[in-house]
């Protein structure tokens, strides 16, 4: 009798391999001087996705096996013809044709494949340079880092293709530097008159489509996914746009790429003043604009807005929203504050309770914890790091704090706000110097500033420029440094 073991399973595409050994008996386990076969069986589990092509599976156990109860023949076939009578009754689904929209042309001409190829890295580029903060998507900008990727020349006349193409889904105007409030790369050409003064403009791109959406309590960084969605929409809208054009344009019996150059000249950016300069164009560029004598009512200039191609859904219904009132929400300290600093908050302040987000970042610096706030405008922020660093003063001479802001208004004004509430601590803390320290200090009161100041209000530049080189001079402040309060850190990188 010859003896057949089964060793195990591989799975192989959608068959199952079976290993079998024959002339092996229990007492020899020697694989070497048998011989090993296979067969193909069909597979009763299908082969799952993530599986390599040969997954090898566990090997049955060594014989002998546990004996199995049997099906009764009879049974065994009526269930059969009841398995196939079930079949029978559900109709064999057949996978529907994908059929192609009618909109699709089936060929495009190589001048719309060219510009299709300028889009994507376009739209690529512009998408990244806007995830960064301080980047203004200028042309002279944007057309280096284009021609780059492409190996192509990104002329203004190709943007201006584009947004014939999808007039709403791209701006591509001269708009004044100086409205647009940061520092921006590249230079439009000034082909006004000599001697007339005139604003610099640049020529700015972008795509008003939406921004990338960001959850709630995330970084403020986008994330991949979601760039990525947005680029992929503005690419497919662009080439619908495309293929309309063209299903339009060969119904018409008219030459599409012809169509395209004729029609893109009005979408060229002109400067304001120039003879072919649109009012359209001056509009939307801050050109010189009769400013009318009676105002127009609300409702109008909404419709007005809701007509323009930069407008997204902005403007909620009715034109207005009203926040209801909320009771406010009181907490206390987990520690006591002296009776000298609660007068002084009442009196320079009317403070008698404190909110609970002020409750919750006090706590948590009392505790030694860094602490981020971000509410809304004239919440109480102020109170939130003057609290702290008034009750340190009062437990220790020796105790420094420094605030930075990003200007020196701001500076100026937090400063005079402490220096409001120290006036009502005279007699706990004494003359405590508070001051600050930026280009506008005299050099003769830097010293002074520096040795006795025991809480300064600075900027990011004095901090990089004067105070960190000169950290030996400073050894005295920042040993006995506590507090380091930063305003506007979202602004800053490593904070």
């Amino acid at each position: 009798m010859l003896d057949i073991h089964v060793l195990g399973f591989l799975r192989e595409g959608g068959l199952m391999v079976c290993l079998y050994c024959t002339g092996l008996d229990h007492s020899d386990r020697d694989l070497s001087k048998k011989t090993i076969c296979f067969n193909h069986v069909q597979s009763p589990v299908p082969l799952p996705l993530n599986a390599s092509p040969r997954t090898a599976l566990k090997p049955w156990p060594p014989y002998p096996l546990e004996p199995q109860r049997t099906m009764d023949p009879k049974l065994k076939r009526k269930c059969a013809s009841n398995a196939k009578s079930n079949t029978a009754k559900k109709p064999r689904k057949v996978p529907a044709e994908e059929i192609p929209p009618a909109s699709v042309p089936t060929l495009w001409p190589p001048h719309f494949k060219n510009l299709q190829k300028l889009h994507e890295a376009l739209n690529l580029i512009y998408t990244f340079c806007t995830q960064r903060k301080h980047v203004v998507t200028t042309f002279d900008m944007l057309k280096s880092a284009v021609e780059g990727q492409t190996k192509k020349e990104l002329t203004v006349e190709d943007v201006a293709q584009m947004k014939f193409l999808v007039p709403k889904n791209l701006r591509f105007a001269y708009v004044d530097e100086e409205l647009l409030q940061i520092h921006v790369v590249g230079q439009a050409k000034d082909i006004y008159e000599a001697g007339k003064e005139t604003p610099r403009m640049v020529l700015f791109l972008e795509f008003p489509d939406g921004e990338v959406k960001q959850k709630s309590g995330k970084a403020s960084v986008a994330s991949q996914k979601a760039v990525l969605a947005l680029v992929k929409k503005r690419n497919e809208d662009f080439v619908a746009a495309v293929n309309n054009f063209l299903n339009g344009c060969a119904e018409k019996g008219v030459d599409a790429v012809e169509r395209l150059m004729d029609g893109c000249h009005e979408h060229v950016p002109r400067l304001p003043g120039h003879p072919q300069s649109s009012s359209r164009e001056s509009l939307s560029t801050g050109g010189n604009i009769e400013i009318p004598k009676e105002r127009k009512p609300i409702a109008e200039i909404i419709e007005e807005i809701k007509g323009l191609d930069l407008y997204r859904q902005q403007i909620v219904p009715n034109g207005h929203r009203v926040i209801p009132p909320q009771e406010a929400a009181f907490g206390d300290l987990k520690f006591l504050l002296s009776q000298a600093l609660v007068n002084a908050l009442y009196t320079a302040h009317n403070v008698t309770r404190l909110y609970i987000h002020q409750v919750e970042a006090i706590n948590n610096l009392h505790d030694g914890h860094n602490v981020i706030v971000s509410t809304s405008t004239s919440s109480g922020k102020s109170l939130i790091y003057q609290v702290p660093i008034l009750h340190t003063m009062e437990r220790s001479a020796c105790a420094r704090a420094m605030a930075i802001f990003p200007t020196k208004a701001l500076a100026q004004d937090q400063k005079r706000s402490l220096m409001e509430v120290l006036g009502y601590m005279t007699d706990v803390l004494g003359e405590v110097v508070v001051d600050a320290y930026d280009g506008d200090t005299e050099l003769e009161d830097r010293d002074k500033i520096r040795q006795e100041a025991r809480v300064i209000f600075t900027n990011p530049d004095m901090l990089h420029c004067s105070i960190l080189p000169n950290k030996d001079r400073w050894k005295e402040f920042l040993q006995n440094l506590k507090y380091v309060i930063v305003d506007g850190a979202c602004f800053h990188y490593s904070v």
